[in-house]
Parts: C-alpha cells; structure tokens; sequence
C-alpha cells in the first residue's frame, strides 16, 4: 500500500521525456509553425508579467478576456518570467505545467478512488499522458488539430484542472461526515479552489458548479451520500464560486461574457447546426478525439447506470459508506454531466464561434470536459474498474508499463534531432528586420495589427514597442493595456514616440483590422521611407516634420474616454484642435483656423463621435475670434447628428475675443451612448481659431461655468 504511490515516477519520467520531445520537434518545425505557436494570444500572459513588473504599467489597465485565467495560467505564466526571463521558453514551459496539471488532476481523481491493496498506480492515465504529448508533438505542422491545445497556456486547459480537483476533493466530503479537521480542511480547500476558478473562467460554472451539483442530487436521490455533508458542501462551493466571480469583475478588466455569447432562440438554434454539422464532419472523418468522446459518454452512462441501479438495491447509506466504489460512482457521474454541460452551455448561450463566426474546431478548446475529458474519463475507468481485473499486470508485470513508460518517449528522442538553434532564441522574422530597421532609422514606437504588437513588445531585441490599432487607427482595446498608446507617469515609458508603421498583414489579409499604405498617407502623408520584411511593409515617419504621426494618439477621444471614463464629477478628458476634422478651414500648428474673405461658412470643427452616459457636462472651448461688431463670428452646438433622428442637446453663440468657454450642457438619456459631437460653425464673419476642446462630467445638480 505505501509503496503503490512510489511506482508513479516511471511515468512522471516519461513525461518529461516525451517534454523533451516536444521541445525539439517545436524547435526544428520552422518559421511557419512557430509564428502559429506563439501568436498574440498564447503570449498574453508573459504580456502582464512585462507590463507590471518590467515597464511598472498599472494593472488596470490591461484588458483581460472574458476568463481572465487568473489561476493557475496567470500565476504560472509570472512566476516562469521571473524566472526565465524569456517569453517564448516561458510559453512553452507554462503549456508543459498547465497538462501536467490537468493530467495530475485525474491521477487525484484514479488514487481517492482506488481499492486499499491495489498495486496500479495508474498506468492507463500515465500512459496517455505520455502518448498524448508525443501526438502532438508530431502533428506540429497541422495547424488546426485538436491537440495542438493541450500544450498551449491560456486555452482553459489550466482552469479545467480546477474543475477536476473540485470535484474529486468536494466529493470526498460528500461521502463523510463533516466532522474532525481533516474534513473541513478538504471543504476548505474546495471552497478555495471554486474561488479561484470561478475567478478565472465563467465556463467553471456549469462545468463544475452545476454538473456537480446535478450530480450530487441524483447521489442523494439513491441514498449514496450523506445529505447533510452534500448540501453543506453545495452551499460552499456556491457561494466561493460567486464571490470568486465578483472578486474577478472588480479586480480585473475583463470582457463582458456578451461579447462572446447572446440568449436567444434563433442563436442557440444557429449554434445546435453548426455543432451538429461541425461533430458529424468530424465523426466522417474519423477523427479520434471525437470517437472516443462517444465512446466515453456511452461508457461512463452505461456503467453509472448499471452501478446506480447495484446499489440502489441496498437502500441503505450505511452500506455506501462501505466501500470506495460510491465515490467512484459520483466522481464518474460529475465528469458525465460536466463534459454534456460542456456542449449544452455554449449552445444554449448562442456561442459567438458557433452562431454568429461558425468555426466548431475553434469552440472545440470551450468543451475540454467532453473531448479531453472523455479520454482521460475512459482511462480512469480502466485503471478503476478494469486493470483490478487483471491480477497478473498489477502485481508481478507491473513493473513492464512502467518500463515501457520510459523506454517509448526515450526513442523517440533518440530519433528525433537536436534543434539547430536554441527555441528560446526564436524571434519572427518581422521581428528581426525591425531590429535592423531600428538601428538604421533610429525607430522606438509604431503602431501595427494585433497579432504583431504583442510579437514586438515581447521579443525586440532593440527595445521597439508598438501599439495594436484597427480600422481608422483606432486604438484596439483587448487582450492589451490602455497605458500603451499615450505612456503612464512613473512606468518606463512616459510618453510613446510613434515613428513607423506595420502594414499589410499577410498572415491575417481579409480581417477588417488590416492596415494599408493608403490610410497612413490620406492621414499623415508620405512617409520618410517604406521597407518590405516577411511579406510585411514598413513605413518610417522618423522626420521632424511627422509630428502629427509622433503625436497621432494625443487626438483619439476614445482612447482618453477609456483612461477616463468620465463617470465621477471632476473627470474630464481633451485634445486639441487639429484632431477634430472640419469642413472648412484650416489646420495651423495645434489649431483650426477660419479666416474672413478667404474661409466660406460651415463647420470648422465636428466631433469626436464618442458615446456619453446621460447626465450634466460642462464644454471647455478655447478660442480666439475678432470681426465686426454685433455679428457672431462662431456658434456651437452639441448632440448626436450622424445618424436620423438628429438629437441637439444644447447650443449656443462664442462671444469675440479671446476666451475659455465653459458651457454647461445635459445629455438626455435618449441619446445616451450615441454617437456624441461638439460642434463649431463658422459664419464667416471675422476671423476665428479653436485651440483646444473638452469635456468634463459634472455634479447632476449643477455646472460650473
């Protein structure tokens, strides 16, 4: 009995030689697998470590995903920067723990439930282990396999592990009195870790709280556990969950669950096509993973029920607490019921990936508990219910999985070559030429796509940083930090200096974030030189005279509304005149300027198209204007104008002179979150010139003028 838990090492073993294995095979499988590995998502997470620790940027304003993924990936991920100080050899260690983890999780699960006496250690659960890595690392190339996920952090693998734990340890205390410290010590550390995965991914809630407690019931409904443990136990991991996902909604700023799911019929009915069809492909195809999901669900059903109906016969609790075989039962059931809730919630919720973006190998990664799951699932069976059958393999021959355990990943290692560059050396080949770009050019900032700006951030060697931009240049708030774009005092970059450009993106061509030539120079001019690295352009606005380019996001009122986000009286957010478009006149230095005889009436200023919650502002304009006596040079107006119906909250005349207006103005909640304007129309009398604009949120009782 003490020794059964000794023999786990051989497997331990080859796991970290089938590691081996993976490193190299990632190693040697070129520039085009790597830049798919080590994408602007999967390097999230050494993101955060750089920004707080290393360029001292306030957590808050990094923009998480809907699972923050706080415990463990983010906890991991810190700790191996800390150590390594090497993002991609961080990535790839992370991914190795996250498994290791999730593995160990169902291992907890094979020993709680394990006979007193066996000597299986569990062979089947280490032996998948160890296959499963070696799989993957040689589908390497095959960039939309399944098990391309197991390996990468930041892919729910890490907060399903919670899921398996909990409900392994909750069980426990299902089945026992809740009495003496070793008891509530185990309830203690469920309620612990239902915090921390409910603060770490949404998806913890049906995939644990309720497939656990389904499960529970239908165990109370048989007389297999003792109800008032369950319903202690139930109420305990409820309320940690919640306070879990309270605690991550106030501490981090991550995606709204809307933005990946919409309750509706005709969405969960467009998601049941997509997954039906998505599912049979995979079946016609035969696709492993997906035969032995089937295979699982009919396995684990069929022997909870038969094991249900056995001991339902006794009726009495007494008996259920005999043996270990009622934990067995409940822990099997929870995996059941969590790897169905798996595919029941994503197409109940209206999955974004399944009813909107069809892509069902995309929300494979959402349903873990049922793919992964069921082989893991079918081999705690085996090393459960039927290995203790084969006497003559866990007893005197244990010893030869054990052996082959080691010997198979040492093989393969032999037959596979040693790497001809170090994987922690990788940089992209964009990524290369920049640095070389950057000691030509002198370059430090630029802005670019998503899926590039978390490459250079990360892997410069020359220190270049670059902020990700969509659309018309506008800031790209996610998976990022608000900090970037304009700098924060006392962090290590103060101020951005934006000097080049990334375009022409030929990994990702058609997304709607694709940045070309012509929209820098309809904004900013030709550039000062244009370079091509990787299929990429490069446009280099290094001139004094590219001030409007250095300076692009002191003008974006979107990016200000979100460092403030105007909520409170007293914050207030603006820019210059030069960043409002207009219809006339002209821009001079920072200003706009409208000059009599030579500038026609219209608007001289008009914007920022921002959204404002309802409530009392105060306008801040400053201006100099001069002409004719008892005719206005300038009036103003604010309200939503862009689309019908046009709504004026309020407007008014600019006296002459040179002034500070400060206009009181209230936004009704009817256009509340519309698109806001301020506007300045010049009547073309006189000359006028605007400086400087904003908007400050005041008491609802009153402004100041």
């Amino acid at each position: 009995m003490r020794s059964a838990p000794l023999r786990i090492w051989p497997y331990c073993v080859g796991l970290l030689v089938a590691y081996a294995v993976f490193w190299r095979s990632l190693a040697n499988s070129g520039d085009r697998v790597l830049r798919l590995w080590f994408t602007s998502d999967w390097l999230f997470a050494a993101s955060v470590y750089k920004d707080v620790f290393v360029d001292k940027f306030p957590l808050a304003g990094i923009k998480f995903q809907i699972a923050p993924s706080v415990f463990p990936d983010l906890v991991i991920t810190t700790t191996l920067m800390f150590l390594t100080r090497n993002a991609i050899v961080t990535t790839v260690l992370a991914g190795m723990l996250q498994f290791a983890l999730y593995a160990g999780a169902y291992l907890a699960c094979y020993l709680l439930v394990k006979e007193p006496g066996s000597r299986n250690a569990g062979v089947c659960l280490g032996l998948l282990a160890i296959a499963l890595t070696l799989k993957t690392a040689a589908v390497l190339p095959f960039e939309r396999d399944t098990l391309r996920w197991l390996l990468l952090p930041e892919s729910h693998i890490a907060s399903s592990s919670l899921v398996v734990l909990t409900g392994a340890l909750a069980s426990t205390v299902c089945l026992d009195r809740l009495r003496g410290r070793r008891a509530h010590l185990r309830l203690g550390a469920a309620a612990a870790l239902s915090f921390l995965g409910a603060l770490s991914d949404l998806m913890y809630v049906p995939h644990m709280l309720v497939a656990f407690t389904l499960a529970v019931l239908v165990m109370m409904y048989f007389h297999l556990v003792r109800a008032r443990s369950s319903w202690t136990v139930l109420g305990v991991l409820w309320l940690s969950g919640a306070l879990g996902i309270v605690t991550g909604r106030r501490l981090f700023d991550s995606g709204p669950l809307s933005d990946e799911t919409g309750l509706s019929l005709n969405r969960s009915l467009a998601a049941m096509r997509t997954y039906a069809r998505g599912f049979s492909h995979q079946l016609l195809v035969h696709d492993g993973v997906h035969i032995l999901a089937l295979l699982w669900l009919a396995a684990s059903a069929t022997w909870v029920l038969h094991a249900l109906r056995a001991r339902a016969e006794s009726r009495t609790a007494a008996e259920a607490g005999s043996n270990r075989r009622p934990l067995l039962i409940l822990i099997v059931l929870f995996l059941l019921i969590s790897s169905v809730g798996s595919v029941v919630s994503i197409i109940a919720l209206g999955m974004v990936t399944l009813s909107r973006s069809p892509d069902y190998l995309y929300a494979m990664h959402y349903q873990y508990p049922l793919f992964f799951g069921g082989l893991f699932g079918l081999a705690l069976m085996a090393d459960a219910l039927v290995l203790p059958r084969l006497k003559f393999l866990t007893t005197r021959y244990w010893a030869v999985p054990a052996l082959a355990a080691i010997l198979w990943p040492s093989l393969v290692l032999a037959r596979t070559p040693a790497p001809a560059t170090s994987l922690g050396q990788y940089r992209p080949p964009l990524v290369r030429g920049l640095d070389r770009l950057a000691r030509r050019y002198g370059l430090h900032d630029g802005v670019t796509g998503y899926w590039e700006a978390r490459w250079i951030n990360l892997l410069s060697a020359s220190g270049l940083r670059a902020a990700p931009v969509v659309g018309e240049l506008t800031p790209y708030h996610w998976l990022s930090n608000k900090y970037w774009y304009l700098g924060y005092p006392g962090s290590v970059v103060q101020h951005p200096v934006y000097d080049f450009a990334v375009i022409d993106d030929p990994l990702y061509p058609m997304r709607v974030e694709h940045l070309t030539r012509s929209l820098f120079v309809s904004r900013f001019g030709p550039p000062a030189a244009e370079e091509t690295i990787d299929g990429f352009g490069v446009l280099i606005y290094n001139r004094p005279s590219d001030e409007y380019f250095r300076a692009q996001f002191d003008c974006s009122a979107s990016l200000q509304q979100l460092i403030h986000p105007l909520t409170r009286p007293g914050d207030h957010i603006g820019w210059d005149a030069w960043c409002m478009p207009g219809d006339v006149g002209k821009v001079v230095g920072h200003s706009r300027e409208a000059e009599q005889g030579k500038t026609p009436p219209g608007y001289l200023s008009y914007g920022p198209y921002i959204g404002l919650d309802a409530g009392r502002y105060v306008f801040d304009i400053r201006y100099e204007s001069s002409g004719p006596a008892g005719k206005a040079q300038a009036t103003w107006d604010a309200g939503s104008f862009a689309k019908d119906p046009i709504i004026r909250f309020c407007s008014g005349v600019l006296p002459p002179g040179v002034r500070e207006a400060r206009l009181p103005c209230d936004v009704p909640k009817q256009a509340a979150g519309a698109g806001f304007e301020l506007r300045v129309y010049y009547t073309g009398a006189g000359d006028v010139r605007l400086d400087h604009f904003a908007i400050e949120r005041a008491g609802d009782s009153q402004a100041r003028r």
